[in-house]
């Protein structure tokens, strides 16, 4: 793919004229974070898979004491948001 294209989307990226510095390697925040989610996605994760992993680990919540009951809640709710 051309280096003037967001490998993600296939947009083609901002104009480098007269700017120094690294260019552009994705053309949205939102492209450069579905690069990173892509890359970070274990090989073979499906959706049913990511439903037996959110069971096992809500399986293994201890209500007490509740700040470590709730750093664990956000924990996996972040991870579940792919």
């Amino acid at each position: 793919m051309p280096e003037d294209v967001c490998p993600v989307c296939g947009k083609p990226l901002a104009a480098r004229a007269g700017r120094t510095g690294r260019g552009s390697v994705y053309c949205s925040a939102a492209c450069r974070q579905k690069a990173y989610r892509e890359r970070r996605q274990p090989e073979g994760l499906t959706v049913q898979g990511l439903i037996n992993d959110i069971g096992r680990q809500a399986g293994r919540l201890v209500p007490q004491p509740a700040d470590t009951l709730y750093s664990t809640v956000a924990e996996l709710s972040a991870s579940s948001r792919s």
